[in-house]
């Protein structure tokens, strides 16, 4: 009865918590688009929200922007806010998960952009990062936060339309944010990509390096630092990478380096290093992947391969993942690795996890089944005490997280979520 009682009072603690969660997001407003909470905003760009949030959401088959401000994260993190207040409001259409919440907290001074998983192709983690570095973190270090949003509003809103081929209403004022028609490529020096201190590579090699790393990072907003040195103490190659990572990381001026990679390599250990930011570890090249690329391509290179030819086959494969990512072709001539069979294993691991649960579910009520029949003397004896808190069990009554009666379901208007739910993209900054 003791235990009965401690677990009741668990579950009321943690539902208690639950609620509490969920009671301390903002709710919609009448117009949904725009909810100032923090009283930040001005009431003309309030209604600029409004306005073009409605003419987005018809046009673009169901995507919403929505703006939002609030006084406290109430503990949470940005990024767990954001992504709670996403789902909670349904940003963006129910099937095409296009929905994007601007999220400001002047009071911890954070700023993040939520993207729906149908929008993450258009704006990824690098480059939302990227728009709010150029169009908000300015003005909300000098703590204009509605000008600030304004910006960034306005660029993310033109992202949107590009990615659905629609033009912008006349209204919108989008003009300044008509993407760029370079005549010629842009061309990129060894101080933007590259560091030869060990006078490596050739013209022919440098110009690949440059190209390649000038074209990803104009695409995707992923910089790849090569760095060829024999300059390295003691250290080992990926521990200079991971020391000249943290100096870039540090130096930056907006924060966050999750875009980003250093490419170590010491001719004379002929020895190789890498190191990257949590963006591209997590969704794109993961430490281990590196790990496994320099071992296919540094330590069973082929007899005789020259230093420049390890360093430029390990480039190559790192860059085909990145390229692979993005959907770009790698250069020609370069084929993306295949996994190892430890990754293989691992990326394997939640579906054989999930099985073995499966199993377990339905294999301990069977055992303890048989273990009461052996304990209470006979199958017989067991049937009928089964039968008897079957029957005890039925006139109980529903159970917790279960209904009896039928469910309704409203739809979706111009002044309400369609049911989007968060891919958990985006970026945030602090400032």
């Amino acid at each position: 009865m003791r235990r009965g009682g401690a677990l009741l009072t668990g579950c009321v603690m943690l539902l208690s918590c639950l609620l509490v969660s969920v009671s301390a997001l903002e709710k919609p407003t009448g117009e949904f688009y725009a909810g100032d909470f923090a009283d930040v905003f001005s009431a003309e760009h309030e209604e600029y929200y409004i306005e073009q949030g409605k003419l987005l959401q018809e046009s673009c088959s169901g995507a919403q922007i929505a703006v939002v401000s609030v006084p406290s994260l109430e503990g949470e993190t940005v990024e767990q806010y954001a992504n709670d207040l996403f789902n909670d409001w349904g940003i963006g259409d129910k099937e095409e998960n296009n929905g994007l919440l601007i999220l400001l907290a002047p009071n911890e001074r954070q700023i993040k952009v939520e993207v729906g998983y149908g929008l993450e192709g258009a704006l990824n983690d690098a480059k939302t990062g990227r728009l709010m570095d150029e169009y908000a973190v300015p003005s909300l270090r000098e703590d204009d936060f509605d000008g600030g949003v304004y910006s960034l509003y306005r660029a993310l809103l033109a992202e949107v339309y590009r990615e659905y081929e629609v033009e912008p209403p006349q209204g919108a004022g989008l003009q300044d944010f008509a993407p760029p028609e370079p005549e010629e490529p842009r061309y990129y020096g060894d101080e933007d990509f590259l560091l030869d201190q060990a006078q490596l590579l050739s013209g022919e090699v440098r110009e690949h390096v440059l190209a390649y790393s000038g074209a990803l990072y104009d695409h995707t907003g992923i910089r790849i630092a090569c760095v060829i040195s024999d300059e390295t103490g003691s250290k080992s190659a990926q521990e200079c990478a991971d020391a000249l990572y943290e100096e870039q990381k540090i130096s930056r001026e907006a924060g966050g380096n999750g875009e980003s990679m250093i490419l170590f390599y010491s001719p004379a250990q002929n020895d190789c290093g890498m190191a990257m930011g949590e963006v591209i570890d997590y969704h794109m090249l993961s430490a281990g992947r590196a790990d496994y690329i320099i071992e296919q391509r540094l330590e069973k290179a082929p007899e005789g391969q020259t230093p420049a030819e390890t360093f430029l086959a390990v480039y190559d494969a790192a860059l085909a993942d990145l390229l692979t990512f993005w959907d770009y072709a790698p250069p020609d001539g370069v084929e993306v690795l295949p996994e190892s069979a430890k990754s293989k294993v691992l990326s394997n691991l939640p579906g054989m996890i999930f099985a073995v649960l499966v199993i377990l579910f339905f294999t301990i009520p069977l055992l303890r089944f048989v273990i009461g029949i052996i304990r209470a003397g006979g199958i017989r004896k067991g049937f009928r005490e089964a039968c008897k808190q079957s029957s005890r069990s039925s006139r109980g009554g529903g159970s917790w997280g279960g209904s009896s009666g039928s469910s309704s379901s409203s739809s979706s208007s111009s002044s309400s979520g369609g049911g989007g739910s968060s891919g958990g993209g985006g970026s945030s900054r602090g400032f």
